[in-house]
């Protein structure tokens, strides 16, 4: 049975503002790779919890959770820019365009040019 006194509800919280603080500092710089100990500093816990809680939370690791925000960021500027896919890519914080290209197949279905192609018709 779960505890519902007053302490239970402000750890909760406390939990949420945690794990919002981590989201807001990925979200900042997509591009950017933060090592987890670094998040969980901003996090304000240790690495292991944060990875666990995060996972509870959100229902994907703290990677996943990157890789899929770097995605459908590269997503909308392929269907609203004209950035080459090197620069998507890059910006997107990828090493390179073919681990973008491979990523974005595996989460999507497609490839970044099949998109762009998709979006244009």
């Amino acid at each position: 049975q779960p505890r519902k006194g007053k302490h239970h509800v402000a750890a909760a919280a406390s939990s949420n503002t945690a794990m919002q603080r981590v989201v807001d500092a990925i979200e900042a710089d997509l591009a950017r790779t933060p090592s987890l100990e670094a998040l969980a500093r901003v996090g304000g816990m240790h690495a292991s919890h944060l990875s666990r809680s995060f996972r509870r939370t959100f229902g994907e690791s703290v990677g996943g959770y990157l890789r899929r925000r770097r995605l459908e960021t590269a997503d909308a500027q392929l269907a609203h820019t004209e950035s080459s896919l090197a620069e998507i890519a890059a910006a997107a914080g990828f090493c390179d365009q073919s681990h973008f290209t491979r990523a974005y197949a595996r989460h999507f279905g497609l490839t970044p040019g099949q998109r762009r192609r998709v979006g244009k018709s």
